[in-house]
């Protein structure tokens, strides 16, 4: 299959709704289920063909296995707000924002209204990150309420994604991510071109990453990892630069919350077949080359496999000159 084919040139997003429901149990992961039923609101990936989440077990197409009893209960409104990976942050920021266009409408007619998430990993807490994300996007620290259990609540708000990989953007998205944007930028030191790298325990990485890094090194790029800046910080870099590069993944996120459209150009590997940036890209009128590369570990015809969608990977420069030198001009 030619690679083109995943891009699309017809991107078709569904209409918006706000959902009320009474009596809901909701567990950490983004599970929500009433009554033996597993709500809608718990899929990420709302167009795919068959519907999966990673934190249901499942008993069959159409069956997931009860989760158990419920050992919380708590009385008002909450808004659904959670990831299957909330700590993550190309999940946070592709999924969770996707969902905070209605948390102001919600906020209006449910004034207590709460944000319901859940934490992954030992902290007790969410990240610093997840808070700044949230409060620039109109969410109150104080607004929001932490589960690490399955809960009862007697009223969830949910909201359709604006946002879902690899088959939408909604083109409303763009007032949400422009407004973190802003609420998020601080001055810093300006670099005009940035390279934003990926440590090799991240996992999915460049094999050659030191040659890259030293060819657009040589082209003027400040090399960055986007982890040891802060989130601010990171907003500032991307809205500062003109040209972004880097490789594909949730390190390139952040262009999502630049003001104007930049020179973006994407290295990832055949296997790799998210297109994230492509989506953001297409919603912020971004110039986007990609740059794919031979991955160690292909997916077997006709089929995927996560260790394909994880492999490292070889830049070849000598073949790439021509397309790198134009996405440069």
């Amino acid at each position: 299959m030619s690679l083109s084919k995943r891009f699309l040139r017809k991107i078709e997003y569904p209409s918006l709704s706000l959902r009320s429901y009474h009596s809901v149990v909701c567990g950490p992961g983004q599970v929500y289920w009433k009554d033996g039923v597993v709500l809608p609101d718990s899929f990420r990936q709302i167009k795919a063909h068959r519907l999966r989440s990673r934190t249901i077990l499942e008993a069959g197409q159409w069956f997931a296995e009860d989760p158990g009893a419920t050992a919380v209960c708590k009385e008002g409104t909450y808004f659904a707000l959670d990831s299957e990976v909330p700590g993550h942050f190309g999940h946070f920021t592709s999924e969770i924002v996707a969902r905070i266009w209605g948390w102001k409408l919600a906020k209006v007619r449910f004034p207590e209204l709460k944000a319901l998430i859940s934490f992954d990993g030992k902290q007790g807490d969410l990240y610093n990150w997840q808070y700044e994300i949230l409060a620039a996007a109109g969410v109150e620290r104080k607004d929001v309420e932490i589960i690490h259990q399955p809960t009862l609540v007697e009223r969830l708000i949910g909201a359709t994604p604006m946002f879902s990989n690899p088959k939408f953007v909604h083109p409303n998205l763009k007032e949400v991510w422009n407004d973190i944007g802003r609420n998020l930028y601080c001055p810093m030191t300006k670099y005009d071109k940035i390279f934003v790298s990926r440590r090799p325990e991240i996992g999915r990485g460049c094999s050659n990453s030191d040659e890259v890094e030293d060819f657009f090194n040589s082209q003027g790029f400040k090399i960055i990892y986007p982890e040891d800046y802060s989130v601010s910080e990171q907003v500032s870099l991307f809205n500062n630069a003109s040209t972004i590069a880097g490789y594909a993944g949730s390190g390139m996120f952040s262009l999502m919350f630049t003001l104007e459209p930049k020179k973006v150009i994407v290295i990832g590997s055949e296997s790799y077949d998210a297109i994230n940036e492509y989506l953001i890209g297409s919603l912020l009128k971004a110039k986007i080359t990609y740059i794919w590369c031979k991955p160690k570990i292909s997916h077997p015809e006709g089929t995927w496999t996560l260790e394909a969608f994880m492999s490292e990977y070889f830049v070849d420069l000598p073949a790439n000159s021509k397309l790198l030198s134009d996405a440069l001009a």
